[in-house]
């Protein structure tokens, strides 16, 4: 039998990740369905294959087109310490989102991961960004803080985007099986599927310029908007 070898380049951000995607850790993704409560609300997602086509034709794009560039973008900002281009990413990032849900929403989340990772695992990078966050100059959009903290860590791009990918879908079903009957197999299944498309999407996402990222969803922007009004909601978007 060979014997297994410590993979010691692996050991340095491998932990972390898994640690900081895990849902026990408190990023205050489980409270948010990022639009998917107001699209079950006006009954335009009853079911699993709806719910299907909603992952596959709205969510999967706008991650390779909108997303997971701009995670790029911020990862290599952050591999070269420029602050001031996450500032600018940031910005833009929350320019590019409609709906006052969906914008609050990752920054609540982004918020919670960097002052999380400074309790864990503090840098120079993240405790300058938490300042800036502070003065009111930087939102904390979750693909800033997640490209600074893959980046500090060294984190090899394809596994940034992949695990980025993995948690935003996650997250949908998760919140899915709280909207509608949706046994946890065929959640699981439908992930499955989903992940499937991981490496392509992946793939093509880093090919994106940045005068060409970008995804609009008018649909998933109105049902966001109403479902701020909602009488009664489960989530906070």
């Amino acid at each position: 039998m060979k014997e297994l070898t410590k993979d010691a380049e692996l050991e340095t951000w491998l932990p972390l990740l898994l640690q900081t995607n895990d849902s026990i850790f408190p990023s205050g993704t489980y409270a948010h369905s990022f639009g998917l409560e107001g699209l079950v609300e006006l009954k335009l997602v009853t079911g699993l294959e709806r719910l299907r086509d909603f992952l596959l034709r709205t969510v999967a794009p706008a991650l390779e087109n909108f997303e997971l560039p701009m995670l790029h973008f911020a990862y290599e900002a952050a591999l070269d310490g420029k602050i001031d281009r996450l500032l600018e990413l940031d910005a833009r990032y929350g320019a590019m989102k409609a709906a006052q849900e969906l914008r609050t929403a990752s920054s609540r989340i982004g918020t919670q991961r960097l002052q999380m990772l400074l309790q864990l695992a503090p840098h120079p990078l993240l405790q300058e960004l938490e300042a800036k966050r502070a003065a009111g100059h930087f939102h904390a959009h979750l693909p800033m803080v997640y490209g600074a903290q893959t980046a500090i860590a060294e984190t090899p791009l394809p596994a940034v985007l992949m695990s980025y990918y993995y948690q935003a879908l996650a997250a949908l079903v998760s919140a899915a099986m709280k909207l509608m009957r949706l046994g946890q197999i065929a959640g699981q299944r439908l992930l499955t599927e989903c992940l499937a498309l991981a490496g392509g999407i992946t793939t093509r996402a880093v090919k994106i310029s940045e005068a060409n990222a970008g995804w609009f969803s008018p649909l998933l922007d109105i049902a966001s908007a109403q479902h701020e009004t909602a009488y009664t909601r489960i989530f906070i978007s």
